[in-house]
């Protein structure tokens, strides 16, 4: 006698939703993870540098802006990360883009704040006025950011062997020397500095101001005194 057979039960189609719920709660566990190891480095760093005499500012992932403002990114998911929720996640992933340590009086400070800060690597402003710090600090700054754009240094004891050493640190637009020991051996390194926009070279000794014109005329060269003001986050997303 033949039994016949039963048909073989075909494994139930999850539904779109039920696949974003169960690949959510798969990921959710190791997500949680990075991102409370993440935050946990960001606060070790700012407090960190609170306990060395300085400041920092930080900011959204620089991703968050060019995807939430660029016409080139779909109207849905910009309206995701311009509303409240989005720009909510956006400040759960701080990044630091501003070390401060004006001020700070002790050389072994500024040089344990730089090393704590080197691994950020979206740090873009370096604040040092008025402090202790070296020539040889100089040298960690060229090579420990590679982001680093603006870097005020003035009112302190740096040299033209400091400077020498930002030659290797092409990125940098925006120098602050006021009031410092450079010289006019100075000019030849300033001069192979191609993106250097702003260059503030006031109470010091340099005299070839024309042959730093001439070397990047788009560089505006100032001899003025200027007031150095702590910077803000509006300032900051202004650049």
């Amino acid at each position: 006698m033949n039994i016949p057979e039963t048909p073989s039960e075909t494994p139930r189609q999850l539904t779109v939703r039920q696949r974003i719920v169960r690949s959510f709660t798969v990921l959710m566990p190791g997500n949680a993870i990075i991102f409370i190891g993440y935050r946990l480095m960001v606060w070790r760093t700012e407090r960190a540098i609170n306990r060395l005499g300085g400041q920092t500012v930080t900011g959204p992932l620089p991703g968050y802006s060019d995807l939430a403002y660029s016409t080139k990114t779909p109207g849905s998911i910009r309206a995701v990360l311009c509303s409240r929720f989005g720009r909510w996640l956006g400040s759960q992933f701080p990044v630091i883009y501003v070390v401060d340590l004006r001020r700070v009086s002790d050389p072994d400070a500024i040089s344990k704040a730089l090393g704590v800060s080197a691994g950020h690597k979206h740090v873009r402003e370096i604040v040092l006025y008025k402090s202790a710090v070296q020539d040889e600090h100089l040298s960690i700054i060229a090579t420990a950011f590679p982001r680093l754009r603006s870097l005020k240094i003035n009112e302190t004891s740096v040299g033209d062997s400091g400077i020498a050493q930002l030659v290797r640190h092409k990125p940098l637009t925006h120098l602050n020397v006021q009031g410092t020991a450079v010289t006019d051996m100075s000019v030849s390194s300033f001069c192979t500095m191609p993106r250097l926009k702003e260059l503030n070279i006031g109470e010091t000794s340099i005299t070839s101001i024309e042959d730093l014109r001439r070397a990047n005329p788009r560089c505006i060269i100032t001899t003025e005194l200027t007031t150095l003001k702590r910077t803000t986050d509006k300032q900051l997303n202004s650049r």
